[in-house]
């Protein structure tokens, strides 16, 4: 019965002033509900009902709420639980007061949290996509630069597409130059040059990675639907975030080099290119 007086009075506190973050009243409501949450989360075994709390604890979107638990996904060990957090803060988009501390809070557990599962880091990844969390582009950019789980990899490239921020575009560049060949997956690197022109290279890059390292994957979808995924997803990001379609690599670089100017007053630089061997048809 408390708890749901509780959520009542958050619900109707939230729709009556615009700025209730600020209200003294509000605030207290979400002490209690914090409490409330502490004494009954040690009692609850079952995910589900743990993650039912979580979900009420975050109904209020407030910035204390949001503080909480990203202190709470970093202290605790459990996998499923810190999911269910990373999940819950993606909600917290009632105002930018809430979507700041929810997305402060994640990036937090990127760069403080200690031996993160892969499935955690993806559920804080795609989390920070969902908020549109600018100041997090960096940490997920070397989450990218790092190369990862296959999923994983997938999920942050797009993510950092959603925060639609141009810091992104050299790190972008740099991986979609390094296709198809050179990528390091987490479990391994392929490097193939056939010195023939077309997709014979990415062909080619896409056996033989399937071959050395696919079959650590058979549980989940192939290493080449993947790789081929994460060229789709890495193509949209870049889309999104210059504002018009870019067929390949090649392409994003003239069109950072038009773009010099303007991404230099942002602090941008074009980056040097860190690809595979260029062939000189490819120059030409």
């Amino acid at each position: 019965m408390k708890r749901a007086i509780l959520g009542v009075a958050l619900i109707g506190l939230l729709a009556a002033t615009p700025s209730a973050y600020a209200d003294e009243a509000f605030d207290n409501q979400v002490k209690e509900q914090i409490a409330y949450f502490k004494k009954n989360a040690k009692r609850a075994k079952d995910p589900q009902v743990w993650g039912d709390l979580v979900m009420e604890l975050g109904a209020s979107e407030h910035p204390k709420a949001a503080e909480y638990m990203g202190r709470l996904l970093l202290k605790d060990k459990d996998v499923d639980h810190q999911m269910i957090l990373a999940s819950a803060l993606a909600t917290f988009k009632g105002s930018d007061d809430s979507r700041d501390a929810a997305g402060k809070a994640l990036l937090m557990v990127l760069e403080k949290g200690k031996k993160l599962e892969i499935d955690v880091i993806d559920s804080v990844a795609d989390s920070l996509g969902k908020l549109q969390y600018k100041p997090a582009v960096f940490a997920l950019c070397e989450i990218l630069r790092k190369g990862a789980d296959p999923y994983l990899q997938v999920t942050v490239v797009r993510a950092v597409g959603r925060l639609d921020d141009k810091r992104a575009l050299p790190t972008l560049l740099e991986l979609w130059e390094r296709l198809p060949v050179g990528y390091s997956w987490e479990t391994g690197e392929v490097t193939v040059d056939t010195g023939a022109s077309g997709t014979a290279d990415q062909d080619a890059a896409e056996a033989a990675w399937n071959a050395k390292y696919g079959g650590m994957m058979k549980a989940k979808a192939s290493p080449k639907v993947m790789l081929k995924i994460y060229i789709q997803e890495l193509a949209k990001a870049v889309a999104r975030i210059c504002g018009e379609k870019i067929g390949q690599a090649a392409d994003l670089r003239l069109w950072m080099e038009e773009h010099a100017k303007e991404l230099k007053e942002l602090g941008i630089e074009v980056p040097k290119y860190k690809g595979p061997r260029r062939k000189k048809t490819d120059e030409e």
